[in-house]
């Protein structure tokens, strides 16, 4: 099962009930983590459609000033969050052995795909789907 998001995240009980979650931990710092991201958020409604939930988090320290700029600018696509303290025990709890580093669940909130590339989302949603 998922650690406990309260601590990253503000999703309510209510939107992610029944619905399989999609974490991406990724350092806006880096481009390959920043790409992941935007291609999360241009597909963040498609993916609502087939029930899954997508939430990206910076887990790398960053600037403050340097965030809001850079959340603001990606507006509400998807919700976004960030490890602020103690970021290589949190990353070591989920798991995060690079960045960009993606976590499918199914819809009880267990992992069944963790640290594949984001060109292989369709294919992990798909046999979520599948398997269940």
């Amino acid at each position: 099962p998922l650690p406990d998001m309260g601590a990253l995240l503000d999703l309510s009980p209510e939107q992610v009930q029944g619905k399989s979650i999609l974490l991406c931990f990724f350092d806006m710092e880096q481009r390959p983590s920043r790409r992941c991201v935007d291609n999360l958020a241009k597909q963040a409604q498609a993916l609502k459609s087939k029930g899954v939930v997508v939430a990206a988090i910076q887990a790398a320290m960053v600037d403050d000033e340097a965030w809001k700029t850079w959340t603001a600018e990606r507006g509400d696509q998807l919700p976004l969050a960030r490890i602020e303290r103690d970021i290589e025990k949190a990353k070591s709890a989920w798991g995060v052995q690079s960045l960009p580093w993606l976590v499918l669940t199914d819809e009880n909130h267990s992992v069944v795909a963790e640290g594949f590339a984001v060109d292989e989302l369709n294919a992990r949603i798909e046999d979520r789907a599948g398997g269940i």
